[in-house]
């Protein structure tokens, strides 16, 4: 078995992805490090903000921001499911 290095910085600016994608980086890293850091310098949005979160330190300056996971499950056809749920829940209250 690999020896896992002991820490590892990760510099981060990112307006977002795939939440599969980060979760399988996420995996990855843990796998290969003790413990891991990520830097936010400007912004880390949605799937940038599951990485932040998986670290173990998070280090920002005042003006950096951490945005919102926002998921987006599509359907069949393509349509994200979660924007049809918030819009049915509108029109229904």
């Amino acid at each position: 078995m690999p020896i896992k290095s002991p820490v590892s910085p990760f510099f981060l600016t990112t307006g977002g992805g795939q939440a599969e994608a980060a979760e399988k980086f996420v995996d990855i890293l843990r796998h290969n490090y003790g413990e891991v850091y990520f830097v936010v310098p400007v912004a880390a949005m949605s799937a940038g903000t599951i990485l932040c979160m998986a670290g173990d330190k998070i280090y920002m300056d005042y003006s950096s921001s951490l945005g919102p996971i926002d998921p987006q499950i599509p359907d069949k056809e393509g349509k994200d499911i979660f924007r049809r749920l918030v819009i049915w829940q509108k029109l229904m209250s």
